[in-house]
């Protein structure tokens, strides 16, 4: 997975869900968002509008 979520930090507000152009992200019953499928783009759209700094962005090295 490419999406690194801090469980402690993640609000579960829902912010990452709404950017996601994929609609990659949910948030789950126990209060933290996560990747749900392995297709992210790296458009970093997630990290940045993270309103706690919960979500990090692990981009592969060939994509770099």
């Amino acid at each position: 997975m490419n999406i690194v979520v801090d469980r402690e930090r993640c609000s579960a507000c829902g912010v990452c869900v709404e950017v996601c152009p994929l609609d990659n992200l949910r948030v789950a019953p126990e209060g933290y968002a996560f990747e749900q499928y392995d297709e992210c783009w790296y458009c970093n759209a997630c990290e940045v509008d993270c309103p706690e700094g919960a979500i990090k962005l692990t981009v592969p090295f060939l994509i770099r």
